[in-house]
């Protein structure tokens, strides 16, 4: 299992910076989300093991991602993950790790040290009022230095990564859509259409079976060309009765459905 959102960044931890912090990217546009999600008093950490299933798990339970981390280190803790999703309000945090490499050496350490040194001294010395005197003693003397020693390690290296959810309010019609890809519109032979890529449960798509992989194709008497004119008809259509032709298959069927109210 590889993590990888973008390319990996070696790091070293070093500082008060969280590396999840350091290296979120914001997947959001720059929107501001607020209005549009049930905002948590706490984080809900889970541990991932597959980005591209957790993510469409997490979109199927009404959960929508607002950024993301990845990078390389070394005993990175969880609360520099927890703290970033406070600050971008989300209420999930999925948490992923995986062993790369140990990285093995020496760091020298020095430190100061002293030395001293002992003389004996022995002698006679002269005076006029007593003679000759004889004497003997010890002469200390102190050197200063250092002294450097080398010290083994071993740091276990690991791809870190996080996903960061907000829950969002109940969706309109419940479905995440995806724009068509030039080869899908030329084997259908025009540019409309849009398609579902995930449908959120207990959502009015959900109940009225629209399915993954379905195009949509009209909502009312509007074509659906991407996800920009979906969202548009959205807002039109909120909490209105409405029939939504979709593609199966190559086979068209008609969907009368009742959209919520657009969230508050």
């Amino acid at each position: 299992m590889k993590i990888l959102f973008l390319t990996l960044t070696i790091i070293i931890i070093t500082g008060c910076t969280s590396p999840y912090s350091k290296f979120y990217v914001d997947t959001t546009n720059g929107i501001d989300i607020t209005k549009k999600i049930i905002i948590t008093q706490n984080v809900e950490v889970r541990r991932g093991s597959n980005f591209h299933s957790d993510a469409r798990s997490m979109k199927e339970n009404g959960y929508n991602i607002v950024g993301y981390s990845s990078f390389n280190a070394s005993n990175v803790s969880d609360d520099g993950a927890i703290k970033k999703a406070k600050e971008v309000h989300a209420s999930v945090v999925i948490l992923y790790s995986q062993y790369t490499d140990t990285q093995s050496g020496y760091t020298p350490l020095t430190l100061p040290s002293t030395t001293t040194a002992s003389t004996v001294l022995n002698g006679n010395v002269y005076n006029q009022r007593m003679g000759v005197t004889s004497y003997s003693g010890v002469a200390n003397t102190t050197y200063n230095g250092s002294n450097t020693t080398y010290i083994p390690y071993s740091i276990a290296n690991y791809d870190y990564g996080a996903s960061f959810w907000v829950k969002i309010k109940p969706p309109i019609l419940g479905v995440f859509p995806k724009d068509l890809t030039p080869e899908m519109h030329k084997k259908r032979g025009n540019n409309k259409g849009l398609l579902v890529d995930v449908v959120i449960k207990d959502s009015p798509a959900f109940y009225s079976d629209i399915l993954t992989g379905d195009i949509l194709e009209t909502m009312g008497n509007d074509v659906i060309y991407d996800e920009n004119s979906f969202f548009n008809l959205m807002a039109k259509y909120a909490g209105k009765e409405v029939e939504i032709l979709i593609t199966r298959d190559d086979k068209e069927i008609h969907k009368s459905i009742k959209l919520r109210p657009a969230p508050l």
